[in-house]
């Protein structure tokens, strides 16, 4: 796996320096990635199998996010609760694939 250095020189305000998370707080964003699978892995029969294979290797980051930010912090439809409904929204777009 691979992680990205920090994109600010600092932790943000009201954050100090010597946060015990100031490297994490310095992220914009967060991306972790295995850059060594050939594409010629990622398509045919037995694809699915190696993605998740692959996949499993980020399941510790994806525990440790949910442990620090608990399911509760995580938006309905990506803790598995389904998408949040659009019903009585007014003006709003019908879900995708229904007219």
């Amino acid at each position: 796996m691979r992680l990205d250095a920090p994109e600010l020189k600092r932790p943000p305000a009201p954050h100090a320096a010597d946060h015990p998370a100031a490297e994490l707080l310095r992220r914009k964003g967060f991306a972790v990635w295995s850059p060594d699978m050939p594409a010629t892995e990622a398509f045919g029969d037995d694809a699915p199998a190696r993605l998740l294979e692959r996949l499993a290797a980020f399941d510790p980051v994806r525990g440790w996010f949910i442990e620090q930010l608990g399911r509760g912090a995580l938006p309905s439809h990506r803790a598995g609760q389904g998408r949040p409904s659009r019903a009585g929204s007014k003006g709003a777009a019908p879900p995708c694939g229904s007219r």
